[in-house]
């Protein structure tokens, strides 16, 4: 649950003040990137049962809405960490949002899936 409060977290930021987001977020670049360590490593599964994909999932496409460009030095290993996760509802879902927020990414995202 902690994981996908993140994201949230992240589109309330851009909702309330959208001008200003990257500017906030810019300034914290040492946090963005162990955001995005802690959302790599929640879409590991755990031999514990702990199975938190889906929510990092969900956070990974909301902090990518929520950055836009910003999240563009950590995009890549992001979704080679999504697809290792296994085809799912929540990867497509995951997928769809962040091609359309960061643009960029879609011809990466189109040529794994075809792998």
């Amino acid at each position: 649950a902690a994981v996908l409060a993140i994201g949230k977290l992240a589109l309330v930021f851009k909702s309330v003040d959208d001008e200003n987001v990257n500017l906030i977020w810019s300034r914290e670049e040492s946090w963005l990137a162990e955001i995005f360590g802690i959302l790599r490593a929640g879409l590991r599964r755990t031999s514990v049962g702990l199975d938190t994909t889906n929510e990092a999932l969900q956070c990974a496409s909301d902090l990518v809405k929520a950055l836009g460009n910003l999240a563009a030095p950590y995009s890549r290993e992001l979704l080679n960490n999504m697809f290792e996760s296994g085809l799912s509802e929540s990867l497509i879902h995951s997928l769809r949002a962040i091609s359309s927020s960061l643009p960029s990414e879609k011809t990466f995202i189109e040529e794994r899936i075809m792998e």
